[in-house]
């Protein structure tokens, strides 16, 4: 469905530049390919929920729930996440008790 949406979405509406991003908890990659002239055919990214929660917390404190995760120095998770991608990558979930692989 997903692809549907994009694939119809970029058909569409060819006047202007569209950015479209996926979320997903397993940082799926396979509905952002690329052209060889580097165009975008569906996603072009997928939203980091990593960068989103530390940054949440550093700038809140705010660290209940799911922010738990980024509570003990979101500002060194932020600095990962800005150098390797992600802050978790294969640890384990303090909320959840799950590997973030």
């Amino acid at each position: 469905m997903l692809t549907e949406i994009a694939e119809r979405i970029r058909a569409e509406i060819t006047d202007r530049p569209v950015h479209l991003t996926t979320e997903d908890s397993r940082n799926v990659i396979f509905l952002h390919p690329r052209e060889e002239d580097g165009a975008v055919p569906l996603f072009t990214g997928e939203w980091n929920d990593d960068f989103h929660n530390a940054v949440h917390v550093f700038a809140t404190g705010e660290t209940h729930a799911y922010y738990n995760d980024f509570a003990q120095q979101p500002e060194k998770l932020i600095a990962r996440i800005l150098t390797e991608g992600f802050a978790y990558q294969g640890e384990i979930s303090s909320q959840t008790g799950k590997s973030a692989a």
